[in-house]
């Protein structure tokens, strides 16, 4: 995936800062794709699934990925979300979708580390305590691999 619009170069000190912030580590998958590239818009057009037991498609639904965010973008994102309490502090926004919907990162310690999740503000139950959250992948290697072109040729 060909990405443009990337952030300023970044090195180590700038990931351990955001980790300071967030009180948790970065999983290294994505701790090398924010070296290398530190966010960035693909040029085409990406979408990916995911299951969301709640609807009516018998589970099956998705979004499209507008872009990944720059490390400043992150700590913008972390801050409102997390004041706001819209989503629970483990949660590390990382991309988003063309509807300001949040692709999260997972970063409490245990068995759930690095999975990557949607958060999705549109379909909010009322009196929620937070947006509706769905898993999308295993690891941010996985949802890189999910991700495919929206008009396949």
């Amino acid at each position: 995936m060909k990405l443009t619009y990337i952030g300023n170069k970044i090195d180590n000190m700038s990931i351990q800062k955001l980790e300071e912030l967030v009180k948790e580590k970065i999983p290294t998958d994505y701790c090398s794709f924010l070296l290398e590239n530190n966010g960035g818009m693909p040029e085409e057009d990406y979408v990916f699934d995911f299951s969301e037991p709640d609807n009516e498609n018998n589970g099956a639904t998705g979004s499209d990925l507008h872009y990944f965010f720059n490390v400043e973008q992150i700590r913008e994102w972390y801050s409102n979300l997390i004041h706001e309490e819209l989503i629970p502090q483990n949660l590390l926004p990382i991309a988003c979708d063309s509807f300001d919907n949040a692709i999260l990162l997972n970063l409490e310690p245990g068995s759930d580390f690095g999975t990557v999740w949607f958060a999705d503000h549109e379909s909010t139950k009322r009196n929620a305590p937070f947006w509706t959250i769905v898993k999308v992948a295993n690891s941010f290697s996985d949802f890189l691999v999910k991700l495919r072109p929206m008009f396949d040729e």
